[in-house]
């Protein structure tokens, strides 16, 4: 995708709260790309090994959003991502999908 393309997204506000500092962030989400994740996440997944949250998932949350904070905790996004999804999923289940979403766009 070409910045051209990626400047005709739609994006709505998401506010997500950053668990550190206690303080809401605006964040804008591309709510196609959201439903597209959605797709793409299975419970039965296996998750990704070694600890916190996996560059490529981070990758694939840099395609659902306009832009992330440089210090904002990856988990509390990661939380609110999996809560508009379904907040039955588990959070390794998110993370394996938003690997698959960075796949796609790559």
């Amino acid at each position: 995708m070409n910045i051209e393309q990626a400047s005709k997204l739609d994006y709505t506000q998401a506010i997500i709260v950053n668990g550190d500092t206690k303080a809401p962030t605006e964040f804008k989400v591309c709510p196609e790309r959201l439903t597209q994740l959605k797709s793409l996440v299975r419970e039965d997944s296996i998750p990704p090994w070694g600890e916190g949250v996996d560059g490529a998932a981070v990758l694939g949350m840099s395609y659902l959003f306009e832009f992330i904070p440089q210090k904002f905790p990856v988990v509390d996004i990661l939380v609110w991502v999996r809560n508009q999804l379904d907040p039955s999923l588990t959070l390794s289940a998110v993370e394996t999908g938003l690997i698959q979403l960075a796949r796609l766009y790559v």
